[in-house]
């Protein structure tokens, strides 16, 4: 928010592979801007054959027909609605994705002989709700060091340098709402995982 952020809002910059090239040259672009397109056509690819799936279901279609449909939708809604449809999709999904989780972790302790009290009581017993380990030890896996250390690189990686996320920086009203939205995604995060800890905790 206070280093990657200006820098896009100067104006002179419109990709995150702009910025790389400006400080760390063309063959930092380069990459970067390969392994995005490798990553994001394998990422959108499995999307794409997940949400097709569910379509065939659905409908009793085959699945090439169902690809082809949901293709074609999303091409479509981008292409009348642009990035506010594309705003606006991400925020159903994410309700979708975050309404499912909570209908997941309510079935499953329903389904727990003795509901939330034993869910809990067995997760304290387990060590389960131990936030912080502040251990040196490198052969310890999980520690705060480990998270802090590993988070930064993979938050600097996801939210500073992936033109997915740049382009929804750009297309927001200001410099000063970018930045809200990118510190208030960290208490989202923070949330989402919580939950599908406790999801993990209570299977």
């Amino acid at each position: 928010a206070s280093v990657l952020l200006p820098a896009y809002f100067r104006g002179s910059i419109f990709t995150a592979y702009q910025l790389l090239q400006d400080r760390f040259g063309g063959p930092t672009r380069s990459t970067a801007s390969i392994l995005f397109l490798v990553a994001r056509s394998l990422g959108d690819g499995l999307r794409l054959f997940l949400a097709a799936t569910v379509l065939r279901q659905l409908t009793g279609r085959s699945i090439e027909e169902a690809i082809i449909a949901v293709a074609v939708i999303t091409v479509i809604y981008t292409f009348l609605g642009g990035m506010k449809a594309v705003v606006w999709t991400d925020v159903i999904q994410f309700s979708v994705y975050i309404l499912g989780a909570v209908a997941a972790l309510l079935i499953l302790v329903g389904k727990l002989p003795g509901g939330w009290p034993s869910l809990f009581e067995a997760a304290d017993a387990a060590g389960k709700f131990r936030l912080f380990n502040f251990s040196t030890d490198l052969t310890v896996p999980y520690t705060f060091w480990a998270g802090l250390v590993g988070g930064m690189v993979l938050n600097t990686a996801t939210h500073g340098a992936d033109q997915m996320v740049v382009q929804r920086y750009l297309a927001a009203r200001s410099q000063r709402q970018a930045a809200g939205a990118l510190v208030a995604s960290g208490f989202v995060v923070l949330a989402q995982f919580s939950l599908f800890l406790l999801i993990g905790v209570s299977l």
